[in-house]
């Protein structure tokens, strides 16, 4: 039914839109020519214009009353708890939200054990540069001395 209401309450706007362009204005507009044009008095423009603004009249008297219509249609598509009929779109809503909450969450945990992965590589990778480092403070420690080298003596002029 409010299909049916809101298809015939287009029409009409489109009827309306249609019929107030064909009005001749003050300015000329889009309206109908002065003359007959061979039409006699069949459809001369007084006639033209009456029947028009008639058209128009009666397009937007069923117009109001589909508007009227409409609203009364709304009004009555509510149920029994006073909500709308669309409450389905607030639990998928929530079940959406919901459902988000998770992935982020899942996500979130997914994130954290990689972080403790990559944080315990670099806690090996410090401690055998630790342990590269005290091997080398080893090596050069037990290295023999290098002898001095005694001094030259530079020729004097």
């Amino acid at each position: 039914m409010d299909t049916v209401v809101l298809v015939i309450h287009l029409m009409l706007a489109s009827a309306i839109i249609v019929l107030v362009l064909l009005q001749r204005s003050s300015g000329g507009g889009l309206g109908i020519g002065g003359s007959s044009g061979g039409l006699g008095d069949f459809a001369t423009a007084r006639s033209t214009a009456n029947a028009l603004t008639k058209a128009t009249a009666f397009c937007a008297a069923l117009f109001f009353c589909t508007s009227l219509l409409l609203g009364v249609l709304a009004k009555n598509s509510r149920n029994d708890d006073g909500d709308r009929l669309f409450t389905g779109a607030e639990s998928t809503i929530e079940q959406t939200v919901g459902e988000a909450t998770e992935d982020a969450k899942n996500a979130f945990e997914n994130l954290a054990n990689e972080a403790e992965g990559v944080a315990s590589d670099i806690e090996g990778a410090v401690g055998e540069a630790s342990e590269a480092v005290k091997d080398t403070k080893d090596a050069l420690g037990k290295a023999p001395e290098t002898p001095a080298v005694p001094d030259i003596p530079t020729p004097e002029e």
